[in-house]
């Protein structure tokens, strides 16, 4: 879970949402990376909750940030990471540091959830009104979540509706959809 490239999903959608609950096994005995600390796999049983189907958009994402005037804490500290293979050559010039475990993850100054590509870009010109969200923090989504009188959901909650210890990433969107059509 990167801090500033997480998406944003809450509680409950007035458009749509998923009743979501049950046991499943969250974490993994064979970890792809030991030190994210999700072992050992394990039974873990969580009440019936609802889920949005969908990430926050930019554009709800948007209508906060101009009824309230919320400063993301990516726009407050100038920077957050971008993709490499989104930058611009312009942007990707001035970079002067990486992370070494991840340096495809490049620290851009300007970059924010209005500016998902770095500075030069915006998401109006991008056309990404109806994308999710990018560039928020934990604590940027709770208070989204909050300003809707909604909260975020546990990490079981997000693991069980993701189905990431159920079956592969490529079939997130298919899991999802189907556990939405059960409701």
């Amino acid at each position: 879970l990167l801090l500033y490239t997480w998406r944003l999903c809450c509680m409950h959608n007035i458009i749509q949402s998923c009743k979501i609950g049950g046991e499943f096994t969250m974490g993994t005995d064979d970890p792809a990376i030991p030190e994210d600390g999700e072992m050992p796999a394990r039974p873990v049983r969580i009440s019936t909750f609802l889920l949005q189907k969908y990430e926050v958009s930019n554009r709800q994402f948007a209508q906060f940030v101009l009824e309230t005037g919320y400063k993301t804490e990516s726009e407050q500290f100038n920077w957050s990471f971008c993709f490499e293979g989104t930058l611009s050559k312009e942007v990707n010039e001035r970079i002067t540091s990486a992370v070494e475990a991840v340096p495809w993850w490049l620290p851009v100054e300007g970059s924010d959830w209005f500016h998902p590509n770095g500075p030069d870009s915006n998401i109006l010109s991008l056309g990404y009104l109806n994308h999710p969200v990018v560039h928020v923090s934990h604590n940027d989504a709770r208070t989204y979540c909050e300003w809707l009188g909604l909260r975020l959901p546990t990490e079981a909650e997000f693991e069980r509706a993701s189905g990431m210890s159920l079956i592969a990433l490529h079939h997130y969107h298919k899991q999802i959809a189907e556990l939405c059509d059960t409701r």
